[in-house]
């Protein structure tokens, strides 16, 4: 769910939809969007994170806004949710029946935490 509130924040950045504006840029939290930046950028697109990231200059938090839509955070938060359910749904379908609780229970809260984020997925995507 942290990394559901980085991406949020990353989408709402001026605080008009939340109402409660981003400083992960400026402070230099250790944010989803920034782990995933940096898991997914060449050297160029590096080197401009680490010169602008943690800075509260209006330009230099820009130019991160700016990186991590070249880097199409959307789509790369997209595919972490699929892989991150995928992932928990093997390891749910390789419980035992028999198992308490049941692998049933977890296919439940699973979906329901899918629907959830598939619900913001159309608020932020539309």
């Amino acid at each position: 769910m942290n990394g559901r509130n980085d991406f949020t924040e990353y989408l709402d950045a001026d605080g008009s939809r939340t109402g409660k504006s981003s400083t992960d840029i400026s402070v230099g939290k250790c944010s989803w969007p920034a782990v995933s930046a940096l898991q997914h950028c060449d050297a160029k697109q590096r080197k401009i994170f680490e010169e602008n990231y943690g800075s509260w200059d209006p330009e230099h938090i820009n130019r991160i806004q700016k990186l991590y839509s070249d880097l199409n955070m959307p789509k790369l938060y997209k595919e972490e949710i699929k892989s991150r359910y995928n992932t928990y749904l093997q390891k749910v379908n390789a419980l035992p029946e028999d198992a308490t609780p049941s692998p049933d229970v977890f296919r439940k809260i699973l979906n329901f935490y899918r629907s959830y984020t598939d619900d913001a997925s159309r608020y932020y995507f539309a």
